[in-house]
């Protein structure tokens, strides 16, 4: 069957109609459709990234309070049962432990923390044979940390702390029948602690501590 003229001309207008038409996305319009879609991406990523990173930060704030919450309940723990107590000048408040009778003080430093000091059988003395073999049948297999005074073990580990934090305290006083620790508080092992720039992830102003077997008159 021979094609007319006619039907050439019908195809012709049919192919010429399907080019006219603009229902076809345009390369202008692909182009501003990929770069919509890659802006929506960036913007989705960014807000994961961001509740991640928020969820991070509450998790780690709500951890830094439970050390300092357990790092006051240690250090009320000890200060409370105090027998005796006298003013240690840069070491700290000396005390006398109701717990086994060694004169200790607290001390501070970047790698442990707060750390438990144990002193001799009385403060400003040398280490007797019953002060330190105490002192070893209290800390079993902990080692001298390098404390000028004696023994020193750390109120929590770094493994408790999560190998993220550190304690550290401004200062401590008895007066009143009240050991007083000023700026309690938790920081980020990453900020030195010297560093006048540290922001603490939790921090108590003042633990009170009442000595009940200390009288009221500061000795």
């Amino acid at each position: 069957m021979k094609t007319t003229f006619f039907q050439y001309k019908k195809m012709y207008n049919r192919i010429e109609n399907r080019l006219k038409e603009t229902s076809a996305m345009t390369l202008t319009e692909m182009l501003a459709a990929l770069l919509i879609l890659s802006m929506t991406a960036v913007a989705i990523a960014g807000g994961v990234t961001a509740v991640k990173n928020a969820y991070q930060k509450v998790t780690q704030k709500a951890e830094a309070q439970q050390i300092l919450s357990a790092t006051a309940e240690l250090m009320t723990d000890e200060l409370s049962s105090a027998l005796e107590e006298e003013d240690g000048g840069t070491d700290g408040w000396d005390f006398l432990s109701g717990k086994n009778g060694i004169w200790m003080h607290f001390e501070s430093n970047h790698e442990q923390g707060i750390c438990k000091v144990y002193g001799d059988e009385e403060p400003g003395t040398s280490n007797g044979d019953l002060g330190q073999n105490t002192v070893e049948e209290n800390t079993a297999d902990n080692s001298d940390q390098g404390s000028k005074n004696g023994v020193s073990v750390p109120l929590l580990s770094q493994a408790a702390m999560g190998n993220l934090f550190y304690t550290d305290y401004d200062s401590y006083i008895y007066e009143d029948g009240c050991f007083k620790v000023k700026d309690l508080a938790v920081y980020y092992r990453n900020e030195e602690i010297n560093s006048a720039e540290r922001v603490p992830a939790a921090i108590l102003n003042e633990l009170v501590v009442r000595a009940v077997n200390l009288g009221d008159t500061q000795s």
